[in-house]
């Protein structure tokens, strides 16, 4: 998966924005802005959160940032 890092201004935690399955590691090198890497550690209903590949910290994101038509039970 791909995604974009986000922080919360007022507790400054980082977040997972467009986050993307990809199966061409080509997309993340044809993107102008910067992308990470990361498996899905933890699903619960409609969050989890990315172990990222290149950090220690786990990365929280929202079912809503993979798009509109996702459901919640087809994300592993």
């Amino acid at each position: 998966m791909s995604f974009n890092v986000g922080q919360d201004r007022r507790t400054n935690q980082f977040f997972a924005r467009h986050v993307a399955l990809i199966e061409n590691l080509t997309l993340l090198t044809t993107s102008n802005s910067k992308r990470c890497r990361g498996v899905i550690s933890t699903m619960k209903d409609s969050f989890g959160f990315i172990e990222r590949e290149d950090a220690l910290k786990e990365i929280f994101f929202h079912i809503t940032e993979f798009g509109p038509n996702v459901a919640t039970n087809s994300i592993q």
